[in-house]
């Protein structure tokens, strides 16, 4: 009997029962954002001042849905990105009335799935700061062949968008398509 005559079946069949098996499940997948609910509105500040800066000091309020600080004091800022950032106040007095005062100042920092940090921030106006190149972009997801499709400017956020995880992925298409619709509703409506 020579070496290379063996028993594919046996040896198949010996390395199913070591191996372990790996299961891929998306739905114990958690979402990795966090999200703010700032400040904009009654303001003695105009956030607009800030535009030239690299960011604007905002007032969060709820972080994760846990109240952070009370809006009757003073408050804290903290620290976003701009052009967007400091646009908030404009956008909030334009789209409230169409999103709600809640949503209308929500903003959304979709972490890495490795390491935690921030990938990029949505921000009410649909528009995507991506941090690790700087750069504010405006997204928009279509429907196509029954799937959503997002659609993004290059590889190089196409690659940041890959740093997060599944459940995290979808929640951001959930999140540009609610504000999407709504952002068109209102320009329907001033249209008139």
């Amino acid at each position: 009997m020579s070496i290379f005559n063996f028993n594919k079946k046996s040896d198949n069949e010996r390395v199913r029962s070591n191996a372990q098996p790996l299961v891929i499940n998306r739905a114990n997948s958690h979402k990795k954002k966090n999200t703010y609910i700032v400040c904009v509105k009654n303001l003695m500040a105009d956030l607009s001042m800030h535009a030239s800066c690299s960011t604007t000091p905002i007032a969060v309020i709820t972080l994760n849905g846990k109240q952070v600080q009370n809006t009757g004091d003073w408050m804290n800022g903290t620290m976003f990105p701009n052009p967007m950032a400091a646009n908030m106040q404009h956008v909030f007095e334009k789209l409230s009335p169409v999103m709600g005062e809640t949503m209308a100042s929500t903003i959304v920092e979709y972490l890495d799935k490795y390491n935690g940090k921030p990938v990029l921030t949505l921000f009410p106006q649909n528009a995507v700061y991506f941090h690790e190149y700087q750069k504010t972009v405006q997204l928009s997801v279509e429907q196509e062949d029954d799937k959503l499709v997002m659609y993004l400017p290059n590889t190089l956020a196409q690659e940041q968008v890959m740093r997060l995880n599944h459940a995290t992925r979808t929640d951001l298409i959930k999140q540009v398509l609610k504000r999407q619709k709504l952002i068109r509703d209102y320009q329907q409506n001033n249209q008139r």
